[in-house]
């Protein structure tokens, strides 16, 4: 196997033989280790006796390619060959003999006489340049051949005598002599002392007949010297929870220590001034200090995802709330659950925010989930576009409620508890009427709710077909980056966040109207848009543009 995944194919040379008959290779579920290497089988319970070892002696032949993650050993007692799954490889213990200036030099030696002859037989050389390359050939013959003895009657490694693990010079006491003729050593006393209990072969070798580095060689370093970078997973999180304080830096991700402000994010859970805990939402509405501001935040969000609250937000009828019996009867094992999530932004006009989400881990979509979004590497290469093309800025747009504005195929369904709800929204929705008996009411999403796996494809190709109407589309080769076929913008794509490449702003102006176009389904504008004209922030990057330098 391995061979023939060095070897390319006579038919496809661009790909190994093994690929051209078997396919790609799994090698997380067969992985592969250098054969013939010594390893410890592991004996199960089962197989030991009860003080037996845990593991045998045995060598590495091979990868089992009928079992997931199973390698195939030939143990060094029976000489029979076992499948086990639980395998301790030696090969890392094992360390590679170092280059002595012995051995450098003399290979530098060797070398430069080879190219001194091949060199003499060249037409093209002098007389004197010859000489002069004889004289020197000859010199470096003779430091090498000096090297080279002097290198061979010395040892490689240190010859020092060991430390002994007693110490030599107390002087032996009465216990020590009466004790002398029952301790005497079962070995010759000449031989020279272990230094540590794992080394059973002569001083300066390891188990594997190899030489050891000196102890006082300073430990190598284990951890990676890269400079943390940022991922687009955390970038565009941290810019959709909208983060203004404290800043998060690659550091702080790496080492995980976070500010209380982002841990609050995080945990979908608000601080207690009075006694620093964090309370969720269903811990709010129990105590009288925060029931009625906590309360009034729920019903709005309701009312936001479902059909309004009179006189406090307009609806996106995204919910629907139904009787128990209008769930079709196939889909009612897919019922899931809200997930109420509490915070508070100061920076925000309204800080007392809650948001609900869906249990997506009992979503049973039969479709695709994948969405083709920017990845930072695309959003760079659009920023240095901007520097290198003349007169060309760079700006963002925000779509707000981007989720809750694309239609579902394929409605889903979500159990919610009714001493969550607010008394107002009790009564304007009348949900007392379509409780069920455990006190829960259902609701029916029509449209993308934040949880659901189905959502950002969902609302990406919503998205799609809009802009395609208005001349958009999407770059065959590079997820998330949107061009104009005849107008010269650009724009990356991420998730909700659009950044903007342009020249000329009424090319941005005719993007803002393809959004914000009316819906003729329901009289009102396609998506809710705002836009940073100075391009200082977008997925995560804070940035300040000088287009006159």
């Amino acid at each position: 196997m391995t061979l023939n995944m060095l070897r390319a194919s006579n038919v496809r040379p661009t790909i190994s033989a093994h690929t051209y008959m078997y396919g790609i290779h799994d090698y997380n579920r067969t992985p592969l280790a250098p054969l013939g290497c010594a390893t410890q089988c592991f004996v199960g319970p089962t197989q030991r006796l009860t003080f037996g070892a845990h593991s045998m002696d045995s060598w590495y032949i091979g990868t089992s390619t009928e079992h997931y993650r199973c390698q195939r050993v030939l143990m060094k007692e029976t000489r029979a060959v076992r499948i086990t799954d639980t395998i301790m490889f030696h090969h890392k213990q094992i360390t590679n003999p170092a280059v002595s200036k012995a051995d450098a030099i003399t290979s530098a030696a060797a070398t430069l006489t080879a190219e001194t002859i091949k060199a003499n037989m060249a037409t093209d050389l002098k007389s004197v340049d010859i000489k002069e390359l004889e004289r020197l050939a000859k010199i470096f013959e003779e430091a090498a051949k000096s090297v080279s003895e002097k290198a061979a009657s010395q040892p490689r490694v240190a010859t020092t005598q060991p430390t002994p693990r007693v110490d030599t010079t107390r002087e032996p006491s009465n216990e020590d002599h009466r004790h002398n003729d029952a301790n005497a050593p079962r070995v010759d006393s000449s031989s020279q002392a272990r230094i540590n209990d794992d080394e059973d072969g002569p001083p300066g070798l390891n188990n594997h007949g190899l030489h050891q580095l000196p102890r006082d060689t300073p430990s190598a370093r284990t951890r990676s010297q890269k400079r943390l970078l940022r991922t687009v997973t955390g970038e565009v999180l941290l810019s959709l929870l909208e983060i203004a304080q404290p800043k998060l830096t690659p550091k702080n991700l790496a080492t995980r220590k976070y500010p209380l402000e982002f841990l609050c994010e995080f945990a979908n859970a608000v601080m207690d001034e009075d006694t620093g805990e964090m309370l969720e939402y269903r811990h709010l509405i129990k105590r009288p200090k925060y029931r009625d501001t906590w309360s009034k935040a729920f019903g709005k969000e309701i009312g936001r995802l479902a059909q309004g609250q009179k006189g406090v937000v307009e609806g996106t009828n995204a919910l629907f709330f139904i009787p128990l019996a209008d769930v079709p009867m196939d889909r009612k094992r897919n019922i899931t659950y809200a997930r109420i999530c509490a915070n508070y932004r100061e920076e925000k006009k309204d800080p007392n925010r809650i948001r609900i989400t869906l249990g997506g881990n009992l979503v049973n979509y039969p479709g695709d989930v994948g969405t083709r979004t920017a990845d930072m590497l695309t959003v760079k290469l659009l920023l240095n576009s901007v520097i290198s093309t003349p007169n060309a800025k760079f700006m963002s747009l925000d779509i707000s409620n981007f989720y809750l504005m694309a239609p579902m195929d394929r409605y889903e369904y979500v159990r919610m508890n009714l001493d969550d709800f607010p008394e107002d929204i009790i009564e304007e929705y009348k949900l007392r009427e379509i409780a069920d008996s455990n006190g829960c009411v259902i609701a029916e999403c029509r449209k993308c709710v934040y949880g659901l796996p189905q959502s950002g494809i969902l609302a990406n190709k919503y998205l799609e077909k809009r802009l395609n109407e208005y001349g958009y589309y999407q770059s065959n080769y590079t997820n998330g980056l949107w061009m104009h076929k005849t107008r010269p913008i650009q724009f990356a794509l991420a998730v909700d966040d659009f950044g903007i490449k342009y020249v000329n702003y009424e090319d941005v102006q005719h993007l803002k109207n393809a959004l914000t176009a009316i819906n003729p389904e329901n009289g009102k504008p396609m998506f809710e848009v705002t836009e940073d004209t100075k391009g200082e922030r977008f997925v995560g990057l804070h940035m300040d543009w000088d287009y006159k330098s």
